[in-house]
Order: C-alpha cells, then structure tokens, then sequence
C-alpha cells in the first residue's frame, strides 16, 4: 500500500483554479483548472482539471480529471485519474484505479485496492479487500477480506460472510466469474475462474474453475384454510 500521508508543508505557490467558492483548502497543492466548490480540503495533492463540490478531503492524492461530489467524506485515499466518486466514504488506506466510478452510497474502508475501470455502486461495503480490473459490485454487497479477480461480476445482495463470531476468514475469487444476486459466501471459501454461481445460492465448499454452482433451500408449501384466517 502506498504512504497516505503527503509532506505539504512547503507547498508555497497559490493554488490556480477556475473556481474556489466557500472552501476551505489548508496545507495542500492544488493543480491547474480545478473546480473546488463548498469543500473542505486538508493535506491534499489534487492534480489538474478535477471537480471537487460539497466534499472531505483529508491526506489524499488526487490523480487528473477526477469528479468527487455529493457530501462525499474520503480520507488518507490515493484515487488514480479519471474517476467518478459521488456520496460515498472512502477511509484508511484505500487506492482507486483509473476510470473507477463510486457511489452513490458507497463505504470503502481499511485497506482496500481496487483496480482500474471497475463500478462501485450504490449500498456497497467494501473492507480489507482486492478488487481486479473491470470487476463491478454495482449494489447492496459486502465484500470483506476477500480477493477478487478481474472481470467479475457480484450481483446485488450478495454477501461475503467473513466473521464466524470469533474470527474472520478469508475469500478469493478467480478471474470471469459471474456470481449471481442474493447469494452467500461463507469464509473461507476459493472460488475459480470463469464460474458461474446461480442467484440466491448459499455456497459452503470451494468451487473449482469453470464450474456451475447452484444450491438453494428447498421450497416447502403449507395448506392454509384462508377461511379461518382473522384480519382485523
């Protein structure tokens, strides 16, 4: 991981930018054709043509042409140029790829790496984790201590369950492989490369490459004698 704590102390050229309104910028280097709008910005280097509106910086290095918006809360993050972060909050120690959208609603925290052209959406936790390339958890997941490849797909609701109650265990997923909607990984579990995990499946072995893995509880039916039934 990278230090995230930058020496801004001689920093003594004024920040050049198209707009600086209501915000306050203390310690930092800003770059060329910013937009800083209503933030707040502390021991930060923002390179060129970035957007910052109603947004928390604190010891962060901000690539090129990156858009942070929305009451977004982000410290000690190094974001790599081109991304998009909206209403999310990034803390301790996390990189952004390149081309990487966050948000809305995200919660990336303690330790995570994700890597470029990858989509965080909305209600997704990320925490202690490794992210490849062009991977998206575009909504309502939780993904911690685990390591996932490049060009996966995790659908909405699914959950990587870490925590046994006393200790947390690990997860790896391998390159292309599709996981479905509302589906549970329980730690510590290695998944393959180019699987396919059917949604609502709560996967409990490891499963190797090019697999299909579908398990779900059966469905029980019961008789009711809607007639005796009482609604108020």
């Amino acid at each position: 991981m990278h230090n995230f704590i930058f020496d801004t102390a001689n920093f003594d050229t004024p920040p050049v930018v198209t707009n600086f309104d209501k915000s306050n910028i203390l310690n930092s280097k800003i770059g060329k054709n910013c937009s800083i709008i209503n933030s707040r910005i502390k021991n930060c280097i923002i390179l060129d043509n970035c957007n910052i509106v109603n947004s928390d910086l604190e010891d962060c290095f901000v690539y090129e042409n990156c858009t942070i918006k929305s009451s977004s809360l982000i410290e000690k993050i190094y974001i790599n140029a081109n991304c998009r972060i909206i209403n999310s909050v990034l803390l301790e120690q996390v990189i952004i790829g390149q081309s990487t959208t966050v948000g809305p609603f995200a919660h990336i925290h303690n330790e995570v790496d994700i890597g470029d052209k990858c989509r965080i959406g909305n209600f997704v936790e990320i925490k202690k984790s490794i992210i490849g390339n062009q991977t998206k958890i575009a909504h309502l997941s939780y993904v911690g201590d685990a390591t996932i490849g490049n060009l996966v797909n995790i659908g909405a609701g699914t959950i990587f369950c870490n925590y046994d109650g006393h200790f947390k265990h690990k997860c790896r997923v391998g390159n292309c492989t599709f996981i479905g909607s509302n589906c549970l990984i329980i730690a510590p579990r290695k998944i393959g490369s180019k699987c396919k995990i059917g949604a609502g499946s709560c996967v409990t072995r490891d499963i190797d490459d090019n697999m299909f893995y579908l398990r779900r509880s059966e469905n029980v039916k019961y008789k009711v004698n809607l007639e005796s039934m009482y609604y108020d």
